[in-house]
């Protein structure tokens, strides 16, 4: 497939996780601030979400036990189809509903539809971690035409292997991958809190590599804040692209980025 050749301005990748995925219903703020930013920004915009917890919720009303090693969901062939349940079927929907009733022409689609992405199983564990998917490679036609037509692409995070098999995709993983095949502008991923704070309590503007080990090893980067961080560094390195942490509970993070201001914390590597 060739690409359209569409002049398209370079869009914004927002990856969605935990509670808004969780509980749709109960962040009307946050799906009001995003059809906002998608008009400011003339359609100039693209979601990856994830959906860890309603996995978890799911596999365990089915009789089946989560697995998770080294922060990575182990996805055994029993259930993989309980994943795409969630991730393209029951999240996807969720989301692709609420950000339709605000106005927007929002499209639910998988990482794998019209050769976005291709994939393989992952290889990069020192365990096995059943279908669990790596992205290679891929074709941005797809989201570029939707793009073009004034769509909100949104986007589940299983992608297909070389025979048409469903595979997980960590969600940081393939927004870092949408963002590389698309040619993003950025890729923002939404958290609990507005960004990597200091000892002060403040938001750091900017932070590289050597100085996140530094705040981690004070304790100042600490708990949950510590995988956010490596996982945006992995994200900023995959992607190719300007990566930031903020939050998707604060307003100001979406006025920000419509109007191209700064926001939440960037991660610089290299």
């Amino acid at each position: 497939m060739q690409e359209t050749g569409l002049p398209i301005t370079r869009p914004i990748v927002l990856k969605i996780g935990g509670a808004p995925i969780e509980e749709p219903s109960k962040h009307s703020k946050l799906w009001d601030a995003i059809a906002g930013l998608h008009r400011a920004r003339a359609g100039r915009l693209v979601i990856v979400h994830g959906g860890g917890a309603a996995i978890d919720d799911r596999l365990r009303r089915m009789g089946m036990e989560p697995i998770k090693r080294d922060g990575i969901r182990v996805t055994p062939r029993e259930q993989i189809g309980e994943v795409v349940a969630v991730l393209r079927g029951i999240a996807n929907a969720a989301l692709v509903g609420a950000l339709c009733a605000r106005g927007c022409r929002a499209v639910g689609l998988c990482l794998g539809d019209g050769g976005l992405t291709r994939a393989e199983i992952s290889k990069r564990f020192l365990f096995d971690p059943g279908l669990v998917g790596d992205i290679t490679g891929g074709d941005p036609s797809v989201v570029r035409s939707l793009l073009a037509g004034g769509m909100l692409p949104v986007i589940a995070p299983i992608a297909f292997d070389s025979g048409g098999g469903p595979l997980n995709v960590n969600a940081d993983d393939a927004a870092a991958a949408v963002a590389r095949i698309i040619g993003a502008e950025s890729l923002v991923l939404l958290t609990d809190v507005p960004g990597v704070m200091d000892g002060d309590g403040k938001v750091i503007a900017q932070l590289d590599e050597a100085g996140a080990a530094a705040l981690t090893e004070r304790g100042v980067i600490r708990g949950g804040m510590i995988p956010k961080v490596r996982g945006g560094f992995e994200a900023a390195r995959a992607s190719g692209t300007a990566t930031i942490i903020a939050g998707w509970g604060d307003g100001v993070t979406f006025t920000a980025l419509a109007e191209g201001r700064a926001v939440g914390t960037r991660l610089v590597v290299g």
